[in-house]
């Protein structure tokens, strides 16, 4: 008979839910600076992507995918740092 520890498994989901949004979140920004359309997005629209990203740290997501993130991000602290150039 299998045995399955179901506190370890639902922590192993919360983990791997908390993976995907932040792939979700760092893939939607490479298409924004390298898909098919990035030749059109301006300083602004960057400046507006990471106002986003600021904003769903604070639990303001601005979309669903944003909330996927937003949650994930109050079950597993994640810290940022970043720099302008």
């Amino acid at each position: 008979m299998l045995m399955i520890d179901v506190e370890k498994n639902s922590a192993y989901d919360r983990k791997k839910k908390g993976i995907w949004a932040i792939y979700v979140w760092c893939r939607r920004t490479d298409e924004l600076v390298d898909g098919p359309n990035a030749s059109h997005i301006t300083p602004t629209a960057l400046d507006r992507w990471e106002s986003r990203l600021e904003d769903l740290f604070q639990g303001r997501p601005f979309d669903m995918l944003d909330a996927a993130l937003s949650i994930q991000s109050t079950d597993f602290p994640l810290t940022f740092s970043h720099s302008k150039i």
